[in-house]
């Protein structure tokens, strides 16, 4: 039976999420492509036709996450029929509703870094962290503008402080995985409280 692009596509989609699991599980380091062989059901042939190796194993499940990641982020930030407020709260609850691709985004070995292709999902990261500061901005303003009420700093401090919360939110789980959860009321709090 010949096998279609499509089919092909599933089966890439389908060894990047077995190895996402088998990595937060085991880790990058221990991770073989027999685990994802014997994951799938597969030969480990059958997985080295999709990917060479190891390292592109990973590299291609950082980008699925990262791809995934600015859809969710982008929907929330294009949601005319959210306030601001929810629109914010939505983005500073993606760390808590999505915490096992955050863990699994900040626990990216410093060794692979140095590795000219990794160095492209560094730059990623960095480039997705300055359009998040420019998008908090424009929500602050937003806000302001809608409430009538004065901010309670400088929008561009104010958008610095928010994202160090965020960015809190977004590592907590790397160091302890004991964290306590924010219900959306909570984190709408919070944030107010800041802001105004």
């Amino acid at each position: 039976m010949k096998r279609t692009k499509e089919d092909a596509e599933q089966t890439r989609q389908a060894i990047l999420d077995a190895s996402f699991d088998i990595i937060n599980t085991k880790g990058f380091e221990r991770m073989t492509r027999d685990d994802i062989a014997m994951e799938m059901g597969m030969t480990r042939g059958a997985v080295n036709w999709h990917f060479k190796t190891k390292e592109e194993i990973y590299f291609s499940v950082l980008q699925d996450i990262l791809d995934r990641l600015e859809a969710i982020r982008k929907k929330y930030q294009n949601d005319s029929s959210m306030s601001a407020e929810e629109r914010l709260t939505n983005l500073f609850l993606m760390p808590i509703r999505y915490v096992k691709w955050f863990v699994f985004v900040n626990r990216i070995p410093h060794y692979l870094l140095e590795q000219s292709e990794f160095s492209s999902i560094e730059n990623r990261i960095y480039q997705n962290r300055m359009k998040f500061l420019e998008y908090l901005e424009e929500v602050l303003t937003e806000i302001e503008n809608k409430s009538g009420k004065k901010l309670r700093m400088p929008k561009d401090k104010l958008a610095q402080a928010l994202y160090l919360i965020y960015e809190g939110l977004h590592t907590r789980n790397t160091w302890n995985n004991s964290m306590i959860e924010f219900s959306e009321k909570e984190i709408w709090e919070l944030l107010s409280n800041i802001i105004y």
